[in-house]
């Protein structure tokens, strides 16, 4: 009986541990499961530990084929940004594989939505006074805005 009972707390007084034993994603951005209002430019996966991202892919609903994420970072880390391709409204699923510190294969997935009114984020017109126009002859500092058409 005594037996039993030791037996029984060591049991319990271990189990956190072994059940943050293995990495795990801890975060992600966009948020799994979420509906986002502009389509994202980036993803964001931030885990546990340190560990390397071996695979990265992204599918939007209905799509045949997994597009590859690249490029991946190299070195092991807790948390990844990777940059996404230009995407538009549906529903994503992003797989991952990550080899943790003690050589496990952790593959994982999460899931977002861009909202069908979703702005687009790449492709952003530019700030006029930004450009340089003085190769073609322009000097935003100095430009007029043009007369009022007259009504003749």
């Amino acid at each position: 009986m005594k037996r039993t009972i030791s037996t029984l707390l060591i049991t319990v007084a271990l189990l956190p541990w072994v059940a943050q034993a293995h990495t795990h994603l801890e975060k992600a951005t966009p948020a799994d499961g979420s509906t986002v209002v502009a389509a994202p430019e980036k993803i964001m996966l931030m885990f546990s530990e340190a560990a390397t991202l071996t695979a990265l892919s992204i599918q939007r609903a209905g799509d045949k084929e997994w597009q590859k994420l690249r490029p991946l970072p190299k070195d092991p880390a807790k948390s990844f940004q990777v940059a996404l391709p230009k995407l538009v409204p549906g529903s994503y699923t992003v797989k991952y594989r990550v080899y943790s510190n003690d050589s496990q294969v952790i593959p994982g997935t999460t899931r977002f939505t861009i909202s069908p009114d979703a702005k687009p984020t790449h492709g952003k017109m530019m700030d006029m006074k930004a450009m340089d126009m003085r190769g073609m002859g322009i000097d935003m500092e100095k430009a007029k805005p043009a007369s009022p058409p007259t009504g003749k």
